[in-house]
């Protein structure tokens, strides 16, 4: 007897299409943030555009920065017994309602039960400075939880943006013009058209450039005196094809950030 798909491919990997195409953008959220979407040799996942700027298609964003205040030795999860999917949490600046759904909170300390778990984020209320609330998970913990520091990490697809190569972790490249704050199909897999801040080489490979763009992840075509170890801060997420690329332009990639 054959398989039968769960909730979480039909959700995140959808075989019919949420009503809107990666040629579109939409004021109105029409998909959870995070939905993937395959059109043959090329991978979308639905996000949310920042209120920082407008993109343009070819636009390279990152996902959003981490919080320092929401980070361990400063939030912190009371106890919890096995099986709960609510956790008290807190914080050390505050949050708005539901900053962090569709996110992930980790739990930090090495030396108390629960330690090393990630479990993603469905819910929680606004919570004040220094006061406690819950956070409400997808999922019900395995086994009984040590009070202990946490991470709060956004969804890598709400509020993408665009970033620099020192900090920000790039996510995709938009097939079309964005407004702030809307909902649109990002593309992170596949034959793609990103902006080339400056000329890029024949078959080189690719790493997150200046103000939305990608340049060589190689700078000088040599590795040096750094031996096998990769450039600081840069990521490969793409190659050229056989030729050249062109500064300022829309050349073609081939895109390898999330399959």
């Amino acid at each position: 007897m054959a398989s039968v798909p769960g909730n979480t491919t039909n959700v995140f990997d959808p075989i019919i299409p949420v009503d809107q195409s990666v040629y579109e953008e939409s004021s109105t959220q029409k998909a959870r943030l995070g939905t993937r979407l395959r059109l043959a040799d090329r991978t979308f996942f639905y996000a949310r555009l920042s209120t920082s700027a407008n993109v343009v298609a070819g636009d390279v964003l990152t996902a959003p920065l981490l919080v320092a205040s929401h980070q361990s030795g400063i939030v912190s999860a009371a106890s919890t017994a096995t099986g709960a999917s609510v956790i008290n949490v807190t914080m050390g600046t505050a949050v708005t309602a539901n900053q962090y759904a569709e996110g992930y909170i980790n739990f930090a300390d090495s030396a108390v039960a629960g330690g090393g778990w990630i479990f993603k984020i469905k819910s929680h209320p606004a919570i004040a400075t220094a006061a406690t609330g819950q956070i409400t998970l997808y999922d019900a913990i395995p086994g009984s939880l040590g009070a202990q520091a946490i991470n709060l990490t956004p969804n890598p697809f709400s509020l993408v943006r665009v970033g620099s190569a020192a900090l920000a972790l790039p996510i995709g490249v938009a097939p079309v013009a964005v407004t702030t704050g809307n909902y649109f199909w990002i593309q992170t897999w596949g034959p793609a058209a990103p902006r080339h801040t400056g000329a890029t080489v024949a078959a080189g490979a690719l790493a997150l450039g200046t103000l939305g763009g990608v340049t060589n992840f190689i700078a000088t075509g040599t590795l040096g005196s750094t031996g096998n170890a990769p450039v600081d801060y840069n990521v490969i997420i793409g190659k050229n094809w056989n030729l050249a690329a062109t500064a300022t332009q829309f050349n073609p990639v081939m895109l390898n950030i999330l399959p």
